[in-house]
């Protein structure tokens, strides 16, 4: 099984990418976890044994998903599961998801599969970080997940900028009803857009643009979660 390393140099993971190409997860979380954005404790594994010693060691019950630069959408092929609970399911699951991943593109790139800290709670938000044509890098806040889609409710920055306007990044739309109840005063303050966790991971997106403008291709966590935690993790 393999765990992140500290990071000896921040753009080493760009080093052998060719323009437009993704980085998986496992290594889109090495680089976002090297400039200060915390994550859920994932391992990678190359067996179903490894698999079942990494559950057991974050904890039951837990995510496993395909790691791989080719299935990027993961959900719409099947390489992820939600809530496994046993090492039984565990041994299953890992078999299963490399046959869905072989289904999907036997063609497909595969670092292993990822056992995951289940996160659960906070609110879903979207901090990615990409290149207009006509201001060039650029930070975009809003709401995650689903909400992505259904809303549409998103904010744009042009790094860098200050604790100020990132609090003002987080003032998203509150017009539609949904919205107002995930974001209102009976959200604790961790969970705010505007907590200092959600400002922190807003500036080092900023930082990884400005650092490798040139080779980084869109990148966006999607489903950052805002929790009262210790640890906020991208899922």
């Amino acid at each position: 099984a393999s765990h992140c390393p500290r990071p000896v140099r921040r753009t080493k993971l760009l080093d052998d990418l060719a323009p437009g190409e993704a980085l998986s997860e496992w290594n889109s979380k090495k680089l976002i976890r090297a400039y200060g954005i915390k994550t859920s404790r994932d391992t990678l594994c190359a067996s179903a044994a490894e698999a079942v010693r990494a559950a057991k060691a974050v904890g039951f019950p837990v995510v496993m998903k395909i790691s791989s630069p080719d299935l990027l959408h993961k959900t719409d092929v099947g390489v992820v599961k939600v809530g496994v609970a046993s090492p039984g399911d565990v041994r299953a699951t890992y078999d299963d998801l490399l046959r869905k991943a072989a289904k999907a593109d036997r063609h497909a790139r595969i670092d292993g599969v990822m056992v995951c800290e289940m996160v659960t709670g906070g609110v879903d938000t979207l901090i990615g970080v990409s290149t207009d044509h006509l201001f060039g890098p650029v930070v975009t806040v809003g709401l995650g997940g689903i909400f992505v889609e259904v809303f549409g409710d998103v904010t744009f920055r042009v790094p860098p900028f200050s604790e100020d306007e990132a609090r003002r990044m987080g003032a998203v739309d509150k017009a539609d009803e949904q919205v107002e109840t995930l974001f209102s005063p009976g959200v604790p303050d961790d969970e705010q857009p505007h907590s200092p966790r959600h400002l922190e991971r807003q500036g080092a997106a900023g930082t990884i643009r400005a650092a490798c403008p040139a080779r980084l291709a869109p990148l966006r966590c999607r489903d950052a979660a805002l929790t009262g935690s210790g640890a906020p993790p991208p899922r």
